[in-house]
């Protein structure tokens, strides 16, 4: 048992520090948590702005890629000129000659 007249050693750790700690209670307090979950919010909106600029970057540059990789397509599509007299003929997928499958004559 405790001596009444004794009084707490700060310097002692095997002591009780607070009253939650003397009435045996475990975990973190309302306060504790919605201060960490404050320093957490901040640190993502300060974050944030410099991820979705570098996305932004980085689109600008697919954009400017796609759109110089097209006109240098086009280049080539109207540097190409086709014999005169030239007809195109359109085969579609259902005039090909079926293989033969097992069916036929013989």
């Amino acid at each position: 048992m405790k001596d009444p007249g004794k009084k707490r050693n700060p310097a002692n750790r095997n002591e009780p520090q607070s009253r939650r700690a003397e009435a045996g209670c475990v975990g973190y307090t309302l306060v504790e948590l919605l201060i960490v979950v404050v320093i957490l919010g901040i640190a993502v909106l300060l974050v944030l702005p410099s991820v979705t600029a570098q996305s932004r970057v980085e689109l600008q540059c697919s954009a400017r890629a796609f759109k110089a990789d097209f006109q240098s397509y086009r280049q080539i599509v109207d540097s190409v000129t086709l014999p005169s007299g030239y007809v195109f003929k359109l085969v579609l997928v259902t005039d090909l000659p079926q293989s033969g499958g097992g069916s036929g004559s013989g």
